[in-house]
């Protein structure tokens, strides 16, 4: 019934510590549990005690859900449960810690843009999707939005345009310097 991959402790740890996030009940707990565990329909049934049609149908709703999606070959794809839960487990980081990490993480590896997202217009606001394709949850835009705040209280304007007149300075000087490289 499933596939391998991420590592089944680390997986069976988020599932456990975040099931109820994911909106499952015991029931559906034991049952998803049992089916990273096992391949064959008759040990999950003997071990969830659920009929087969029973474990059919809730494996189905939870894939209607989107909880859980399958592989070509019918079982459960252990990758998508587990960048789900990882998703779940990181919405608990504060957020502010998330875009430290980051940006220890891009300097460390000589990287220079840091928070990769991109604005998105909506029919009511702007909307956040992170450089992963997923856009923030509500309770992360009001985290972003209070940062936001915290900043513009903390700065005056004129810091802000001296800031950005060196910046651009700093870009002019190192567009001059390509040019003389690729002349030369």
């Amino acid at each position: 019934m499933t596939t391998q991959q991420p590592s089944l402790q680390q997986l069976h740890k988020l599932l456990l510590r975040y099931h109820r996030r994911l909106g499952l009940d015991q029931q559906q707990y034991v049952l998803l549990h049992s089916c990273i565990h096992f391949d064959d329909m008759n040990v999950i049934v003997e071990v969830t005690g659920l009929p087969k049609e029973q474990i059919k149908k809730t494996l189905m709703e939870l894939a209607n859900r989107k909880v859980i999606a399958f592989t070509p070959n019918k079982n459960i794809d252990l990758n998508h449960l587990y960048s789900l839960l990882t998703m779940v487990a990181q919405d608990d980081i504060p957020f502010r810690d998330v875009l430290i990490q980051e940006y220890i993480n891009e300097k460390d590896n000589n990287g220079n843009h840091i928070g990769h997202v991109e604005l998105v217009p909506m029919n009511s606001g702007i909307a956040v999707r992170l450089g992963n394709g997923t856009f923030l949850s509500n309770s992360r835009l009001k985290e972003l939005a209070e940062e936001f705040g915290l900043f513009a209280e903390s700065i005056r304007e004129e810091e802000i345009w001296k800031v950005n007149l060196q910046l651009l300075s700093q870009m002019q000087d190192e567009e001059k310097i390509d040019k003389i490289v690729r002349s030369g």
